[in-house]
């Protein structure tokens, strides 16, 4: 019986230490995180660059790094319209460390006067930063559908003229300037080094931009030659218009 009380006292006794242990470790760990961190490197951020972000989030004063934890950053930082998620770590020195997983833009939108960025989920953004505007294509007057700040059935028409256009060819994707829906009208589409616009209609996407891709080189060198093409026409089943004005007059 005094055996077991012996043990058991014994057991307890190393429990007691063994927690005492754990406890100064994390309390140890905690005091040197909240003591050391001295910068925010993110990584993942390709819409905004790193001072962009810690400026909109509150996050550039380093005088308030020692206030802060890293539940607190990763918060800030998931708040921001750009971000879908955070995530953050200390580097066990001086640096708290956060991977962006951004939201994927779609194009620049101008509806109703106001300037929106749009992601592949139709979700609107803000414009904060200009140079965002040039990487992507513009999509510009949408019909008015009764309440909605956007038509679902003009973004669809818009998106899937994007997805094709980056599909068949990166270098007319590239230079996809706009996309004018025309309030619900034949869509006109521009492009960088074209002079004229493409009146595009609607429907059968994939076939109409694959029809484009087949005269686009000859069409980028037909530039400088003595006609000059004021649109192409592509509405019409099997058939591509081109509208000339002979300048030899």
């Amino acid at each position: 019986m005094k055996d077991r009380g012996s043990k058991l006292f014994g057991l307890i006794f190393f429990l007691f230490i063994l927690g005492g242990i754990v406890y100064l470790l994390l309390a140890g760990s905690e005091s040197h995180e909240e003591n050391n961190y001295e910068t925010i490197e993110l990584s993942g951020n390709n819409l905004l660059s790193e001072s962009e972000y810690l400026s909109f989030t509150e996050l550039n004063d380093t005088n308030l790094y020692n206030e802060i934890s890293l539940i607190d950053v990763k918060s800030k930082l998931e708040k921001h319209p750009y971000v879908i998620k955070a995530e953050v770590s200390f580097d066990g020195i001086n640096r708290i460390l956060a991977e962006l997983d951004e939201k994927k833009l779609k194009a620049f939108i101008i509806n109703n006067k106001k300037f929106n960025l749009i992601t592949e989920d139709g979700e609107l953004l803000p414009v904060l930063n200009k140079n965002l505007v040039t990487r992507l294509p513009i999509i510009s007057n949408l019909k008015k559908q009764n309440k909605e700040p956007v038509s679902i059935e003009d973004l669809t028409s818009a998106f899937k003229i994007i997805d094709a256009v980056k599909l068949i060819d990166e270098n007319m994707y590239e230079s996809l300037a706009e996309i004018n829906l025309r309030n619900g009208g034949d869509i006109l589409l521009m492009f960088a080094g074209l002079k004229f616009p493409i009146v595009f209609g609607r429907k059968n996407e994939t076939k109409k931009l694959l029809a484009l891709q087949n005269i686009w080189n000859s069409l980028l060198k037909k530039q400088n030659s003595t006609f000059d093409i004021e649109y192409i026409d592509l509405r019409y089943k099997n058939k591509i218009f081109i509208g000339k004005e002979n300048l030899l007059n």
